[in-house]
């Protein structure tokens, strides 16, 4: 299964790729964040949303 997800986002894409799982599996037991951006290594919440979403 293949679901194109934006992170940079709302929370939307993240929530449909979730309930998809949930409809398909009946449950999602891991969850991986494997997103990532170039730049320095910093806590998400220190990054600007500029810098997340290009």
């Amino acid at each position: 299964m293949f679901l194109r997800t934006d992170v940079s986002l709302d929370g939307g894409d993240c929530a449909s790729a979730v309930r998809l799982a949930r409809e398909s599996f009946g449950s999602v037991d891991v969850l991986i964040n494997n997103a990532g951006i170039d730049g320095r290594p910093a806590p998400v919440a220190d990054i600007d949303r500029l810098t997340l979403t290009g």
